[in-house]
């Protein structure tokens, strides 16, 4: 079972992930968060083995909530789950230490096979 936490400020995309995410077997989502400070808090309090996070949130923004787990919950993996396909940001996520970063374009049985 792997353990998810969710961020994403948009609430209906966050209700869409969790109602997808549910369906598979594989999958516990353990937290949800609609901004910064509140995923990087549930990473650490929960430990989940992921967090699925966008990057662009109120307060804390995505790149943020990664370097500070990085430091208080490395073991926990972040994914970015994000709208901005330019280098920069895929770029300043992978040297913070993202595990992974995909785009809101992707079907949910992309997110589903990525985050397996």
């Amino acid at each position: 079972m792997i353990r998810l936490v969710l961020a994403d400020d948009h609430l209906l995309l966050q209700d869409g992930l969790v109602d997808r995410l549910q369906r598979q077997p594989l999958f516990e989502i353990v937290g949800t968060a609609s901004d910064g400070e509140t995923a990087c808090e549930l990473a650490v309090t929960l430990q989940p083995h992921v967090l699925l996070t966008d990057i662009t949130m109120p307060g804390m923004n995505g790149i943020d909530v990664l370097k500070t787990l990085r430091r208080e919950a490395p073991e926990v993996k972040v994914v970015m789950l994000s709208m901005h396909s330019n280098k920069e940001y895929i770029l300043a996520a992978m040297h913070a230490g993202a595990s992974g970063y995909l785009l809101k374009e992707i079907s949910s049985m992309e997110l589903v096979r990525a985050l397996r």
